[in-house]
């Protein structure tokens, strides 16, 4: 019987190549001296050193990119299936529920769903004190009612209160901007210059896809980003929107490419503001917390073209259609059976 060092078990695989070794060494009269005893008292020494290069490898950097792929159920449901996409995602199942699979993989510009990374990057740069600091209104209307009071980075998620954001980008800088969406592998990963810093969410250059708001979603649900647990989680509660009649907590973040200027003005007159005509993308993403009993949590991302009709509505409407139709929890509010 062979040895068991005290750092472990040996296993059978390895077992079996010291006993091929030593018949090896046993035929050839120059080693003749080299003692098995020896030979296992060398093997002893080198294993830890062989242990620690089999280190296991890190995760695949997107959890979702080689699950299960099936095409979701009620994708008729969806505005435009050419112009739209939704990806929806369960763990439990290694299963992610797809319509129009190449639009998912598509990148858009993010628009207010950038606000769950920018929270996240503001905390943990000190860029506000906490999510309840208030950032003082200047007094000037900016086109949407609930943006023109002084608004608190938790009140301005909820309301996707644009010039709060610019403000807090202000204050993180771009050098931090650019090196946190690279630390949090957001997307592209591109901010721009400086010259885009207080709008490099709303018209470009940073970019992501649905399948990619998915990845990012998951692993900020599971800790899983190069932030501090804290910031994380005061994060996640600011996007807690919802629940469902089974109890389940839904989480999520509209965005929408609008016609918005550097001072966070809404000029619906200025389409100009937008990267390009024929570009303007609606978005819903997050998920569902379902109990463990019950399957755990469920991921979703939906982006559809802006210019489709009733689409702003649209964006939750259809994304709570599918889940529902695929059999998932969704708000009270929403489910009326």
């Amino acid at each position: 019987m062979l040895w068991s060092p005290p750092y472990g078990t040996i296993s059978t695989s390895t077992k079996r190549s010291m006993i091929l070794m030593k018949m090896e060494l046993d035929m050839k009269p120059e080693v003749i001296s080299f003692s098995f005893k020896k030979w296992i008292g060398l093997l002893a020494i080198c294993m830890p050193i062989v242990s620690a290069c089999a280190i296991e490898q890190p995760r695949d950097a997107n959890p979702v990119a080689k699950e299960m792929v099936q095409e979701a159920s009620g994708c008729e449901l969806m505005p435009d299936r050419d112009r739209s996409t939704i990806v929806i995602y369960v763990p439990s199942s290694e299963t992610k529920l797809v319509c129009n699979a190449p639009r998912s993989r598509e990148r858009f510009i993010p628009a207010s769903t950038y606000k769950i990374p920018h929270s996240l990057i503001a905390l943990e740069v000190g860029a506000v004190d906490d999510e309840n600091q208030k950032f003082q209104w200047d007094g000037r209307g900016r086109g949407v009612d609930a943006w023109n009071t002084n608004t608190s980075m938790a009140d301005a998620v909820s309301a996707s209160t644009v010039w709060v954001f610019q403000e807090i980008a202000d204050k993180i800088g771009q050098p931090r901007e650019q090196e946190w969406v690279e630390k949090l592998e957001y997307g592209n990963a591109n901010v721009g210059s400086a010259d885009d810093l207080r709008h490099f969410w709303l018209r470009g250059p940073l970019k992501i896809s649905a399948e990619e708001q998915v990845a990012f979603l998951q692993r900020l649900h599971n800790g899983q980003l190069n932030a501090d647990a804290s910031s994380m989680t005061r994060t996640i509660r600011m996007i807690q929107s919802g629940q469902a009649k089974d109890g389940s907590i839904i989480y999520g973040k509209t965005g929408a490419m609008l016609p918005i200027d550097d001072e966070g003005f809404l000029r619906s007159d200025t389409p100009g503001l937008l990267p390009n005509a024929t570009e303007r993308t609606g978005w819903f993403v997050g998920w569902i917390e379902r109990p463990v009993e019950s399957g755990g949590p469920v991921y979703f991302a939906l982006n559809l073209d802006l210019e489709l009709p009733n689409t702003m509505r649209a964006r939750t409407k259809a994304t709570y259609a599918l889940l529902k139709s695929n059999g998932f929890p969704v708000p009270n509010a929403i489910d009326k059976d």
